[in-house]
């Protein structure tokens, strides 16, 4: 059955471990570190794999190396398989599996990781590795292998990515009780205390764009890369912050006010846990360890 693959030279698993390189850092010299004697032997190894299967397996676009159709399938597979039998051979050899999961940084921080913490003992020996990734970065590493799971958005998930619903994400908005004035407006509290905002994506512009179509415009005094720093910044009791609500586990609610804002609501956000069905075949213990990850982010009811 397989001697027709081994009739000619040009197949090994160096050659094959050359292209991955190649594919995951986008070029040869990259994937080489500029060495000069080994980037001639890459380039060499490609051409014998092309030569071997009888198609192209990269192309260049300028000055970059960009992967055919065929090259990119041909990745995929030497992908899952040399997965595959790394799994093995850590189980085998008693060592733990490594799963990669990615998401934003809020989920990470507040959903993700207290979920996670609830697995230890019901896994000892799988490690996770955390991925703070945009949405269409998820959906590229799942596609290609380098995600096991992803969470996002589930109108990022096409075909041949599976998911299942968790949750919604709301957002809140948080005064410091120092700051908090009763009797005070959401529109007041808006416009006049000094709020730390999350400016990195669109999600900051879309809440100035929400407040000024409400006829107001926010303070921003502090413009933040990320949630976890403005929740830190609330938490210095000087500044207030839009939040995704799970960021209250962290918060001192006695010390914290969260005020009712009618624009905040829109801009909720339905997220799925989404895995590579092929990459899942390969990998039982990652099969077993998704459903008991979901099953906690469902009950979490964020």
């Amino acid at each position: 059955m397989y001697k027709d693959l081994f009739s000619k030279n040009g197949l090994s698993f160096e050659r094959l471990t050359a292209l991955l390189e190649i594919a995951e850092a986008g070029s040869i010299s990259r994937a080489v570190g500029g060495d000069p004697v080994r980037q001639s032997l890459y380039s060499r190894q490609v051409k014998e794999l092309e030569s071997f299967f009888g198609v192209e397996l990269t192309r260049r676009n300028g000055q970059k190396l960009m992967m055919t159709e065929a090259g990119e399938e041909l990745v995929r597979m030497v992908r899952e398989q040399f997965i595959g039998l790394l799994d093995f051979k850590r189980l085998n050899e008693n060592q733990q599996l490594n799963v990669n999961i990615g998401a934003g940084d809020s989920l990470l921080h507040w959903v993700v990781i207290p979920a996670l913490s609830k697995l230890e003992t019901r896994f000892p020996n799988i490690s996770a590795s955390l991925k703070n990734l945009r949405g269409a970065d998820i959906v590229e590493g799942l596609g290609n292998m380098t995600i096991d799971l992803g969470l996002l958005r589930p109108s990022r998930i096409t075909p041949p990515l599976k998911c299942l619903m968790i949750g919604t994400l709301e957002y809140g908005f948080y005064v410091p009780a120092r700051l908090f004035k009763k009797g005070a407006t959401a529109v007041e509290l808006l416009s006049k205390l000094p709020m730390a905002i999350v400016t990195s994506t669109s999600f900051g512009n879309n809440l100035k764009n929400a407040s000024l179509a409400s006829g107001f415009s926010i303070n921003v005094r502090l413009h933040c890369q990320t949630f976890p720093e403005a929740a830190h910044a609330l938490k210095s009791g000087e500044f207030t912050a839009i939040l995704p609500k799970p960021a209250e586990i962290e918060l001192d609610m006695a010390g914290v006010k969260r005020v009712k804002v009618d624009f905040l609501s829109p801009m909720a956000r339905e997220i799925a846990i989404a895995w590579n069905p092929r990459l899942l075949n390969m990998r039982p213990a990652v099969q077993r360890y998704l459903e008991a990850l979901s099953d906690l982010l469902v009950q979490h009811k964020f």
